[in-house]
């Protein structure tokens, strides 16, 4: 897997084949754009844990790592990016927003994706499904989407539900930054 600039790696340590920690590694030195590390069934101080063991690796390889909704992790940290639900996004006070210099939330809508723009975000992910099963395929939705989403906003959009390497160039016709994956990161072997 070689080419990973316009691709944000979004992690789920359960689909890993080896340890969380040791994926990461071989994650990192593949220099995706970004990793956010998105670990929602840990409480705060596992989370925290879990940064101060993928922050290296993803330092030495100049990968950014953004925090996912643990705001007060990130700015004890000096972690200045910050990746979080567009609800929490609303509810987080203008004097926590400005510490970032990087916020992204997901978006469903065109509308959803204005409003995440207007309470600073400066990059999305954009999803046409809200829960359940993100599929990309012929006819797609996400394409068109993306387009959309692309078109009302000024900052990067990344697609979020399925697209992989190979719908990268589609993505990026639409409009898009890049893709999100998951599953084909958490399982990559070293090359």
């Amino acid at each position: 897997m070689q080419n990973l600039q316009n691709v944000i790696c979004i992690t789920d340590r359960h689909l890993c084949h080896r340890p969380f920690q040791d994926q990461m590694r071989i994650v990192a030195a593949l220099k995706p754009k970004a990793v956010i590390l998105r670990e929602k069934d840990v409480m705060e101080d596992t989370y925290r844990i879990l940064v101060e063991r993928i922050l290296p690796a993803c330092e030495e390889n100049g990968v950014p790592l953004i925090v996912h909704t643990f705001y007060r992790i990130a700015l004890d940290m000096g972690i200045k990016r910050l990746q979080i639900p567009l609800a929490q996004l609303r509810e987080l006070p203008a004097e926590i927003r400005e510490q970032f210099d990087v916020i992204g939330t997901t978006v469903h809508s065109v509308e959803e994706a204005k409003e995440a723009a207007s309470l600073g975000a400066t990059y999305l992910t954009a999803s046409v499904a809200s829960g359940g099963t993100h599929e990309y395929g012929t006819g797609n939705k996400l394409l068109e989407f993306l387009g959309e989403v692309s078109s009302a906003v000024d900052i990067p959009v990344y697609a979020l539900g399925g697209a992989s390497r190979e719908q990268l160039e589609d993505c990026l016709a639409s409009g898009a930054a890049g893709i999100c994956m998951m599953s084909r990161l958490m399982t990559v072997d070293g090359e």
